[in-house]
This record gives structure tokens, sequence and C-alpha cells, in this order.
């Protein structure tokens, strides 16, 4: 058993290194921040998986925030929903993100709390289980 477990993290581990090099060369490439957002969701999903996602801009001169990408699951597709925002100040629990780092809000059914299956060390969430916002602040490179 411990030679499967152990074999079983190390093809998780390997999963996690090809993911993120592959996100870091298609990060060098691109060219707008649409794209940027494409090749993160990608990442994103085969990292933790998703049902849904929304990746916004903050704009700090303004204290403002622009959605880029914003995609759900309907009907068992994935499909783009168009932000009608615009431009807009950020949302309690963005700001609360912004200043205390990602957040992780699980939501269950009350009638069921069925056990989440793990994927790469993180708990993967589905529709089905429960619902999850996952949300992260951008770090500014000091290079």
């Amino acid at each position: 058993m411990a030679i499967a477990r152990n074999n079983s993290q190390l093809k998780e581990a390997e999963l996690r290194s090809e993911t993120f090099t592959n996100l870091a060369s298609q990060l060098n490439s691109i060219s707008s921040a649409r794209e940027a957002a494409e090749v993160i969701v990608v990442a994103a999903d085969e990292l933790i998986g998703w049902d849904a996602c929304l990746l916004t801009l903050y704009f700090p001169d303004s204290d403002q925030v622009q959605t880029i990408l914003s995609v759900d699951t309907i009907n068992g597709r994935r499909v783009e929903v168009p932000s009608t925002k615009g431009s807009h100040q950020p949302s309690p629990m963005a700001r609360r993100t912004m200043t205390e780092g990602k957040q992780l809000i699980l939501t269950t059914p009350e009638s069921a709390q069925p056990p989440m299956p793990k994927c790469n060390g993180l708990r993967r969430v589905t529709s089905r289980q429960v619902g999850a916002n996952m949300m992260f602040r951008h770090t500014p490179f000091a290079g």
C-alpha cells in the first residue's frame, strides 16, 4: 500500500510541476490580459478543477476591477458568461482577498455532506458535492 500511495503522490507532483512549467512557458508568450486569463483557467482546471471561474484585473489607482474572463458550467457545458458590469469597485470578498490573501469558501447542501476526493494534494470540488470560491491576490514580481 505504501508503495502505491508514494507512486500516486509522485505522479501528482509530476502533474503539478508539468502544469506550472507549461503555464510559465505560455504566459511568457502572451500579449494580452485575455490571453493570460485563458491560459490560467486551463491550468487551474488541470490543478484543482472548477465548475465556474472569474478572472478580474484590479486597478489600484482608481480602486476598480474589470472582468477579463467569466466561465460557468451550464447544462454540462462550459460557456463564457459576458460581464455586464464594466469597471466597478471590488466586492467585500475581493477586498478581503487582496488584503488577507487566498480564500476558500465552501458551502454544502444541508441535506448531505459527501466526502470530497483529493486531487493533487488539494481537494477537488464539483458542483454535485459542494460549491467553492477560490480567490487569489496578485503579488507584484520584484525581479
